[in-house]
């Protein structure tokens, strides 16, 4: 009889975890490229300098239009190519001042 509860229990496990990632991937950011929510988290790592400082950079790619973007903690998603050229702030954007 403790067959059947242990195959009901691996049964129930299985379909909770099928759940979890069901609900997790339907959170999925939008693409800065193309506006889809088909980006998805590829891979992370932490780094560390040598006066304690520490920080965790994530790469993110789109499925979509194949864009590959990084970010640094919970900063702004950085293309991959401007990320390589030493950009870590996110792209800049322009502010109107009115000269009058």
């Amino acid at each position: 009889m403790w067959q059947v509860g242990a195959i009901v229990g691996m049964f129930g496990a299985t379909y909770a975890a099928f759940l979890a990632s069901a609900a997790f991937s339907l959170r999925r950011r939008p693409c800065p490229g193309c506006g889809t929510k088909l980006l998805r988290h590829v891979a992370t790592r932490r780094l560390f300098e040598s006066d304690g400082k520490r920080w965790i950079e994530s790469l993110y790619r789109c499925s979509a239009c194949r864009g590959e973007f990084l970010r640094r903690d919970k900063g702004p998603l950085v293309p991959r190519h401007l990320w390589t050229a030493g950009m870590r702030d996110g792209i800049p954007t322009a502010r109107l001042i009115d000269r009058d």
